[in-house]
């Protein structure tokens, strides 16, 4: 009997035995409905700073030049085209920032047209004007200190804010004058009035503290609060009222402020959705302005809380892969020593899961919003050497400044471009019974597989769905592409391995050869 088996969808959280996809995927990513691309792995960019990262954003100006900020507890710094490395553009009065310490502790950073804007709650809001200024500074003596920012329309809006009349109110949002985030009047008075700045303390309902701010990325609202048991849909509604914060119905909140991700979904009609995903205390949801939808359920949810060390719950951390359309959520596993060492990659067209294993290089810091700065020609390579030693390959989008790239800052504190060659992946199918109430003798596999390079292919079997899964030893193809094996079993399934920094682009099956046990 010939069968060819195909990889199915990522399903952990299924039974193994007649799953619809299957159980064991790891380090290549859904592609297409019917096949698994490669992984990038990460390569260092940067020079290292010098403490634990916790805040990060990209800006890229009409001219195409880029300025990446990067913060630490105590320091904020800068990174700009023709150069990987990071300068010192803290303020200059003040002394150095009081940002707590992780996992509670990290920046949030947003730009209101070139000028970036970055809170920490602890000191005063700090901005930074694109091509004017050399060094943070304060945004205004009039605003209050804030964990979150975010822009909606011509507003920057600033959420779970500590003031000198009020103190602490984790349940505040508050905004400046529309078009001028530096003009903070007096809330009430004829000058807010006037400009449309108030604030408004979210209580109507329990949904408890602020978590987390959106703007002008969700189809059926202007802005998105989060809040730790649910969420406000924010829409303008023009003076007096200003804003309307209403509950979106049955809308799960998050405590994991650094898993919001905006990102588009394309609907069942083909249409481009606009949506905030993140996790929730019971999974990973889709927020579109109106209603959430769970995306995990049934698939990943129950293996991902199984494997996260619970303290590091608030630094589950997401960010998105515009090339693989691939939104990645990283988390700290077992024995993480404070850093990320496992992560989820969603692709959101396909709404389709696959796992990364990030221990032996773990993560520090996720970077959400970088471009790369480097904006070589080919004439300038030859800083790099040989062309067959080069960090990336020559399509790859590190080389080219402007173009929106994943980063991260792994424990060295060096920012690294996840664009380099391929993670070793290995990817399994379902786990069946191919000769129903019989015994299989597995012939030989033949992979399905768009690679450059041999891959290899081992059998996994057993008796009963009770007792664990016994695999044969790897088979590499041989000269033919076959990969020759002799082994039994009543239950059975097939893992393909791919090597790292193999250059493949499609993993979509193995086709089997077997035959009944005991027949020839």
């Amino acid at each position: 009997m010939g069968k060819i088996l195909p990889f199915g969808e990522w399903l952990p959280d299924q039974a193994a035995f007649a799953n619809p996809g299957n159980v064991n995927t790891l380090n290549c990513v859904p592609r297409t409905p019917s096949s698994y691309g490669p992984f990038p792995s990460a390569v260092p960019n940067s020079t290292a700073l010098p403490a634990h990262v916790c805040g990060s954003y990209g800006y890229r100006a009409a001219s195409g030049v880029v300025s990446n900020f990067a913060a630490t507890q105590q320091h904020l710094y800068m990174q700009q085209t023709g150069s990987p490395n990071y300068s010192d553009v803290s303020r200059t009065t003040g002394g150095a920032y009081n940002t707590d310490a992780p996992p509670d502790g990290f920046w949030t950073m947003t730009s209101f047209g070139n000028r970036i804007i970055a809170t920490n709650y602890n000191d005063d809001i700090q901005t930074y004007l694109i091509g004017v200024d050399t060094h943070f500074s304060q945004l205004s003596a009039g605003a209050p200190r804030a964990k979150y920012c975010c822009v909606m329309r011509d507003f920057l809006m600033v959420g779970n804010t500590n003031d000198a009349t009020d103190g602490e109110v984790p349940q505040r949002v508050w905004w400046p004058a529309i078009g001028n985030p530096t003009n903070w009047p007096t809330p009430g008075s004829a000058a807010a009035i006037e400009v449309q700045s108030d604030f408004q303390d979210l209580q109507q309902t329990d949904l408890g503290a602020i978590t987390g701010m959106t703007g002008g990325h969700i189809s059926a609202a202007d802005g998105a609060v989060f809040c730790e048991r649910g969420i406000y849909r924010v829409s303008y509604a023009g003076s007096p009222a200003i804003w309307d914060f209403a509950v979106a119905e049955g809308a799960a909140g998050t405590t994991s402020p650094l898993s919001i991700v905006e990102r588009r979904l394309i609907s069942g009609a083909g249409t481009s959705v606009a949506v905030d995903y993140y996790l929730a205390s019971d999974g990973f949801y889709g927020f579109d302005g109106s209603s959430s939808v769970p995306i995990g359920a049934g698939k990943i949810d129950r293996r991902f809380f199984n494997e996260l060390d619970p303290t590091f719950l608030q630094a589950v951390a997401g960010a998105y892969l515009p090339e693989l359309k691939i939104i990645l959520w990283l988390y700290h596993g077992p024995q993480n020593n404070g850093h990320y060492t496992r992560a989820l990659a969603f692709n959101w067209e396909l709404s389709r899961w696959a796992p990364i294993d990030l221990e032996l290089t773990p993560v520090d810091w996720l970077d959400a919003s970088t471009y790369s700065v480097a904006g070589y020609t080919l004439d300038e390579l030859d800083v790099f050497g040989p062309l067959d030693g080069l960090p990336f390959s020559l399509d790859s989008l590190a080389w080219t400044a402007g173009n929106q790239i994943l980063s991260w800052f792994d424990t060295s504190f060096r920012q690294n471009y996840v664009n380099g060659p391929s993670m070793r992946a290995v990817i399994e199918t379902g786990e069946q019974q191919l000769f129903p109430g019989r015994r299989a003798r597995i012939i030989k596999t033949r992979p399905i597989a768009e690679s450059a390079v041999p891959v290899s292919i081992a059998v996994g079997t057993r008796e009963m769905t009770r007792a664990p899964v016994s695999y044969q030893v790897d088979i590499p193809e041989n000269i033919i592409g076959d990969c020759p094996q002799r082994c039994t079993g009543r239950y059975t399934r097939f893992r393909m391995t791919v090597p790292a920094g193999a250059n493949f682009s499609h993993l979509q099956g193995i086709d089997v050869t077997a035959v009944q046990e005991g027949v020839r």
